[in-house]
């Protein structure tokens, strides 16, 4: 599971990172007032607790920081990607109160960036994100696999 995890989150990273490199510097003043939208609703899911919406606002959110990217075959990987994390991420979003006040301040600070047109730092932010997502997720896990085991052994 780790190594897979791993896996994925390696590919996320470099294609978002490629995409959002791509991507931001064609971002219109339209586009932020888009994202400046979906991080409101997606805050607002955040704060009701409302898991279904916070994972498509997430979706919508990044793909359209890649919405200039031109590059259909990696939007597409991303966007598998995407789903195939829903179900992660709504496990990390639902169990750590701390992680998801922190999803809503890094993403404005992906927006902020690419606003302020530094598009480095926001690639090597994004990177980070992604990472910081995969090792939450992983500890997280791992938890749950040592509450299960301990479970397991008591009950012998």
């Amino acid at each position: 599971m780790q190594r897979r995890s791993k896996n994925s989150s390696t590919c996320a990273s470099f294609s978002s990172r490629f995409l959002l490199e791509r991507s931001a510097p064609h971002l219109a003043p339209a586009d932020f007032e888009k994202l400046d939208k979906i991080l409101d609703r997606y805050e607002t899911s955040i704060d009701k607790l409302d898991i279904d919406r916070w994972n498509d606002l997430n979706s919508e959110f990044h793909m359209l920081l890649y919405t200039h990217a031109r590059s259909p075959r990696i939007t597409s990987t991303v966007q598998n990607l995407l789903g195939e994390c829903d179900r992660h991420t709504r496990i990390q979003l639902s169990n750590i109160t701390g992680d998801r006040a922190r999803a809503v301040r890094e993403h404005k600070e992906l927006v902020r960036l690419c606003r302020e047109r530094r598009f480095a730092e926001a690639a090597d932010f994004m990177r980070m994100h992604i990472d910081r997502i995969r090792v939450g997720l992983m500890a997280l896990l791992h938890l749950d696999q040592t509450d299960a085991t301990e479970a397991t052994v008591g009950e012998q």
